[in-house]
């Protein structure tokens, strides 16, 4: 099941960094070792990387990389779906696809297209940072 959470500008949060008109968006791919649809989500994403070369995508492991998984779950509060934390997740600016298909790589070549022509707020730069202390021994405690 795919979900589409278009513009997410109603976001009462801490301060987001902007992309100008014109400047390259980035594009925040998060996945799992296991998932069919992230597989499928990274050929097209290394597809479209081939055929624009300024296309910019940052991926992250959220399985295999405590301080992705940290991040992850942190957006995943930020843009209200703390509960589901569901891959693949690709978010450009503050379009936040979930799940993959055809139909799914058009919407994020659009959002690209979008923030390149009219600038876009990005609602994961400011999250990236590495794991506090507690953080790390949180999730290296026994459940």
């Amino acid at each position: 099941m795919r979900f589409l959470l278009a513009a997410i500008l109603a976001l009462a949060i801490a301060p987001i960094s902007v992309r100008a008109a014109g400047s390259e968006p980035q594009v925040y791919f998060f996945w799992a070792a296991g998932c069919g649809d992230c597989r499928a989500a990274r050929e097209f994403l290394d597809r479209a990387k081939a055929e624009d070369a300024r296309i910019q995508v940052r991926d992250f492991d959220v399985e295999g990389d405590l301080s992705n998984a940290i991040l992850f779950g942190e957006l995943c509060t930020r843009i209200g779906l703390a509960e589901f934390r569901l891959v693949p997740l690709v978010v450009v600016g503050t379009h936040v696809v979930i799940g993959y298909d055809e139909s799914v790589a058009r919407e994020i070549l659009e959002h690209i297209d979008a923030c390149r022509k009219n600038g876009c707020r990005d609602i994961v730069h400011d999250l990236i940072r590495p794991p506090s202390e507690v953080e790390q021994a949180s999730a290296a405690a026994p459940r």
